[in-house]
């Protein structure tokens, strides 16, 4: 008496992707162009963080100025509303190198050298968002020594993306409300 040997029958049958398992491949795939204020973002937003009693609560910075939006495909970076301050080439350069594309860095660094900015001013950058819609407008708030960045609400966002799209914001704020310099 044989027994059935399936191992043969095995080897000889192709490869074959289940239906399930392509889907799960292609919502992973479209997971990365989500919501574009929050998609990649290991941060949580300070409106979904409890206060404690030591925070300072952020207040809006009303004459702070945008002074670029700027916008690159699948450049990376690390969405975070906490600005760095921006003044000189070895900050820009620091904060260019979360980018996979120097070619953002290059735009960021352009930005900054056309800035007109007075005595009592200093440029801060942050990314923004990251994912398929882009950002045309930025929100400033300042508080416990930080100044934050967060993009404005969009109007509607793509359904989907080819590639998701890392976005950055220079604003200029009063000195008295910028970091201190990074070391």
């Amino acid at each position: 008496m044989r027994l059935c040997d399936n191992s043969r029958r095995a080897a000889r049958r192709p490869f074959r992707v289940s239906a399930v398992a392509a889907l799960a491949v292609v919502s992973l795939t479209a997971a990365g162009c989500g919501d574009s204020s929050t998609s990649g973002s290991t941060t949580p937003s300070s409106e979904s963080t409890t206060s404690t009693s030591t925070e300072v609560k952020p207040t809006p910075v009303d004459d702070a100025q945008t002074v670029a939006i700027l916008t690159g495909p699948n450049a990376g970076g690390r969405v975070s509303p906490v600005a760095v301050r921006l003044d000189d080439q070895t900050q820009i350069d620091r904060f260019a190198t979360q980018f996979a594309h120097p070619s953002l860095g290059r735009r960021i660094a352009r930005a900054v050298d056309s800035a007109d900015l007075g005595s009592d001013r200093v440029l801060v950058g942050a990314v923004i968002a990251f994912g398929c819609g882009v950002p045309t407008d930025v929100r400033v708030s300042a508080g416990g020594g930080r100044v934050m960045l967060r993009a404005a609400p969009l109007e509607s966002s793509p359904p989907e993306c080819l590639l998701p799209m890392t976005t950055v914001a220079l604003v200029s704020v009063p000195a008295d409300l910028a970091p201190p310099p990074a070391e």
